[in-house]
């Protein structure tokens, strides 16, 4: 999923120096991001970065991914 999110994020921000808005989402047919723009634009700063988006979608997944500090590795 996170590979298919960064494909789709950076074809739509290519010519925004990879910042998602409103109208960049639109240009886009990113009806997803637009309908939602304003729940994945915690800081309201008009735009998204990929790793707004991206803690957006994990939260809305059904299968919690495990955080980096929550894996142990022994060796």
């Amino acid at each position: 999923m996170t590979q298919r999110l960064r494909t789709k994020f950076d074809a739509a921000t290519a010519r925004s120096n990879h910042l998602l808005t409103p109208e960049v989402a639109r240009e886009a047919n990113w009806g997803f991001a637009v309908s939602h723009f304003a729940e994945i634009d915690r800081d309201s700063d008009g735009f998204v970065t990929f790793a707004e988006i991206s803690d957006f979608m994990d939260e809305r997944s059904p299968v919690k991914m495990p955080s980096e500090k929550q894996i142990q590795i022994i060796e």
